[in-house]
C-alpha cells in the first residue's frame, strides 16, 4: 500500500495538472482548427490520460485519502469540468466518467 505522504504528493500532482488543463479548456476551440492533425491527437491522448487519472482522484476523494485543501480543490475541478462539458463536447474529447457532483468523503 502507498504511503499516505506519497498519496498525498500523487493527489497534488494531478490536481494541479488535470486542473491546468482545464483552465486551457477555455481557450482550445479558438486554436483547435488552426492546429496540425498531430497536435490535435496528442491533446486529445493526453486527456484521455488525464481524465483516467480523474478516476484515481475520485477514488482518492471516496476513500478519505485527501488532505481538506485536496478535497475543496478536487470539488472545484469537478465543478470546472461541469462548466466546460459543453466545449469537451464539441470538441469530440473523452466526457469525465466520474460524478461530476462530489458526494461528501
Amino acid at each position: 500500500m502507498a504511503e499516505r505522504s506519497e498519496i498525498t504528493r500523487r493527489n497534488d500532482a494531478q490536481l494541479a495538472y488535470i486542473s491546468a488543463m482545464v483552465d486551457d479548456m477555455r481557450q482550445i476551440p479558438d486554436l483547435w482548427a488552426g492546429v496540425s492533425e498531430i497536435i490535435r491527437t496528442d491533446w486529445e491522448m493526453e486527456w484521455c490520460e488525464q481524465m483516467d487519472r480523474l478516476g484515481g482522484l475520485e477514488e482518492s476523494y471516496l476513500k478519505g485519502e485527501m488532505t481538506v485543501e485536496q478535497m475543496a480543490r478536487y470539488r472545484e475541478l469537478l465543478a470546472k469540468l461541469k462548466a466546460n462539458l459543453p466545449v469537451i463536447n464539441r470538441l469530440g474529447l473523452e466526457s469525465p466518467s466520474v460524478q461530476l457532483e462530489a458526494e461528501a468523503a
